[in-house]
């Protein structure tokens, strides 16, 4: 689950460098067709990459905090795609006129109209951060015993959180960056916004790829075959232990339940009460004694 999470992020964090990239050339943004489109793609991208690396955090915390270690997938990629569409529809709706004007291609010229998009992503960076350190003050008493398991969540866990630290650093930096303040003079944050931005994707490669202990198994795997799968094998355990606490008790359960309920009824008679079918059990405990009694008794005769 983890490591499907960072890969939606790290997707999405690389189709947010091409759409920006694409955004710097001047005689794109001119057009307010083309304007507006790079415009959403950024906004789009942007958010489906913080809410990707939220949600990892979330649910990094609930494996640490609760024991919990995996479900919700879906969810959490259901809502880290779906949520950045409710941000652009209500932008557009409420700032309309102003949307494509911005000369970076980056939503509007207008502060109000930015203000949608940057109240969402420096909540959410801020929840994140706030998880994080979280999980990192936890990693040294987890919830889960085994010490395989706590290994990958200690690597992963503060691989994580740096990266989300540098991200939200990122966006903090991005704040006044695209924020006018026409009536106060600023320095220009432009410069180290578009640094840490240009090389997250290296900060995610190094802190959620290579601190990752099973993503390390992989890649020593791909880069030295010989050697590699006797590292690859140490991460097995792990990997077994994961997939089995993963899944969901509630079927074995309900398993024993419905074998426990097949004991109960098992014998007895559905089309009858369970008094009747005691009374039913006593005749004919009765009628087995008479016939033991006299032999010489035929069945009608009983």
């Amino acid at each position: 689950m983890f490591h499907l999470l960072r890969f939606h992020s790290a997707l999405n964090c690389f189709i947010s460098f091409v759409v920006m990239l694409i955004a710097q050339l001047d005689s794109i943004c001119e057009e307010r067709t083309t304007n507006i489109l790079l415009s959403g793609l950024q906004q789009y991208f942007f958010m489906t990459t913080t809410l990707f690396l939220a949600f990892e955090a979330f649910a990094t915390f609930r494996a640490t905090t609760m024991g919990i270690i995996g479900g919700y997938t879906s969810t959490y990629v259901f809502f880290s795609y779906g949520l950045p569409f409710i941000n652009i529809g209500l932008t557009m709706f409420l700032y309309g006129d102003d949307y494509g004007k911005d000369p970076r291609c980056f939503i509007g010229w207008e502060n109000s109209t930015k203000f949608v998009f940057f109240y969402q992503i420096l909540l959410v960076v801020s929840v994140a951060l706030v998880l994080c350190a979280i999980v990192v003050i936890n990693l040294t008493t987890p919830q889960t015993r085994r010490e395989s398991i706590i290994d990958q969540l200690a690597s992963q866990g503060r691989g994580m959180a740096i990266a989300v630290f540098i991200w939200t650093i990122t966006w903090f930096f991005g704040y006044p960056t695209y924020i006018r303040y026409p009536d106060h003079e600023l320095p220009d944050f432009y410069p180290i916004f578009i640094m840490l931005f240009s090389w997250f994707g290296v900060v995610m490669f190094i802190f959620m790829g290579l601190m990752s202990t099973r993503f390390r198994a992989v890649v020593w795997k791909f880069v030295w075959p010989q050697q590699g799968w006797k590292y690859a094998a140490k991460n097995e355990e792990t990997e077994t232990e994961l997939s089995e606490m993963s899944k969901s008790p509630s079927m074995a359960a309900l398993s024993d339940l419905e074998e426990e309920g097949e004991e109960e009824l098992q014998g007895v008679d559905l089309e009858k009460g369970p008094e009747e079918q005691e009374d039913k059990d006593d005749r004919k405990t009765d009628l087995d004694e008479i016939s033991e009694a006299n032999p010489d008794l035929e069945d009608g005769e009983v």
